[in-house]
């Protein structure tokens, strides 16, 4: 509030001030009613307002006397951190197979009821991998409510120092996770023989015959110190496994990865061939995947033949298997986009022809690619329409 004369002239500046205490001019010569709500609070938590009074005229501005700011008021809880929260009575004494158990409390600090929050935690590695994140859905609180809020989660894998870090935050808000009051973070150890994580964890790895090459897959859900994987291949004949290849990791990465090779088989004898991965760090230590078998008594077990070729109004195939099977076969664009879908069940006879017609007029002209699997193989052909 100011004593106003009629030649005062009044502009205010409005900065924003950042947690690393930086300052930025968001607006500046303000000479009526400024919204803060458009400032970001998470960029900015804290404002700074500077007033300039300017008299022209009489060349004697007034003095400023207070500041008034009008709001709306929100709802605002906070993690209370007064001896309020316990990780275990010595989180440094876990081992594995153990449960990390958080009891803490929680408040809402406003005079207005919360929406439903959400509890957000995640355990990160000494590499600084998020190895874990999970939340779970909490019960609006009424103004001034005070809850106490309880979890437990093991911490099979997670060898060595850790972080736990928990947040309560409004839903659909993450970034609010930054703030001060919503978040807090607990170290604590995982005691094991070796005092190492688990480097990586697999989520799969298959190997799938696609009549002369085999098809293997792996994907990991996250990687620590990963250097490299060897995909490593044996016969039934060999008493040993042998590298084939060698793909590079991700190194240290919390978000899921994957990963292909495609083996060239058909100088390979029939019989039974065993596949899998060793994982090496940079350290040199490594691990086995499980062993994945595939039977090349398969290959070329059965056959596909496509006509016309480029097809106008139908595709016909003309399919021999060696043994009662069922097909699903699928019809997709150069894209990848799956056009058609028929699933056949035990439609085909052993030692003979049998035929199977997929109309195709009313597709566009173009490449086309038709798949049909028969469980464990796996034939793909390139079909085109042309009318």
């Amino acid at each position: 509030a100011y004593q106003e004369q009629p030649s005062d002239s009044v502009f205010f500046t409005i900065i924003g001030i950042d947690i690393n205490g930086n300052e930025t001019i968001l607006a500046d010569n303000v000479t009526s009613t400024f919204n803060l709500s458009t400032i970001n609070a998470s960029n900015y938590p804290y404002l700074k307002i500077r007033t300039k009074i300017i008299d022209q005229q009489n060349r004697s501005a007034v003095n400023l006397t207070r500041w008034t700011v009008l709001y709306d008021g929100i709802p605002e809880t906070t993690v209370l951190l007064d001896n309020s929260y316990l990780v275990n009575n010595t989180p440094d004494s876990l081992k594995q197979n153990d449960s990390i158990k958080l009891t803490f409390k929680h408040k809402n600090i406003s005079n207005f009821t919360t929406d439903s929050l959400v509890l957000r935690y995640y355990f990160t590695n000494n590499a600084g991998v998020k190895l874990l994140i999970k939340q779970m859905a909490i019960k609006g609180f009424v103004p001034q409510e005070e809850r106490v809020i309880n979890f437990i989660e093991p911490v099979v894998g997670y060898g060595g120092g850790n972080l736990l870090t928990v947040s309560v935050l409004p839903r659909n808000l993450l970034q609010e996770e930054y703030l001060y009051n919503n978040s807090f973070v607990q170290d604590f150890t995982v005691k094991t023989k070796f005092a190492t994580p688990t480097p990586v964890e697999l989520l799969y790895f298959d190997a799938k015959l696609y009549q002369s090459d085999v098809l293997l897959q792996w994907a990991t859900a996250w990687e620590q110190n990963n250097d490299y994987f060897l995909l490593q291949r044996r016969t039934q004949n060999e008493s040993e496994f042998k590298n084939i290849t060698q793909i590079k990791g991700k190194g240290n990465t919390a978000k899921r990865s994957t990963y292909k090779w495609t083996d060239n088989v058909a100088a390979l004898d029939k019989g039974l061939i065993y596949y899998r991965l060793k994982q090496v760090d940079f350290d040199g230590n490594f691990s086995y995947s499980p062993t994945r078998t595939v039977n090349l008594d398969k290959k070329f077990a059965n056959q596909v033949l496509i006509y016309p070729i480029p097809a106008t109004s139908e595709v016909n195939l003309k399919i021999t298997v060696s043994e009662t099977v069922s097909a699903v076969l699928t019809l997709t664009n150069v894209l990848g986009e799956i056009i058609r879908v028929y699933d056949l069940k035990n439609e085909f006879l052993v030692g003979i022809e049998n035929m199977v017609q997929i109309p195709v007029d009313d597709l566009p002209n173009g490449q086309y690619f038709l798949t049909v699997n028969f469980g464990e193989e796996v034939i793909k052909k390139q079909i085109s329409i042309q009318k």
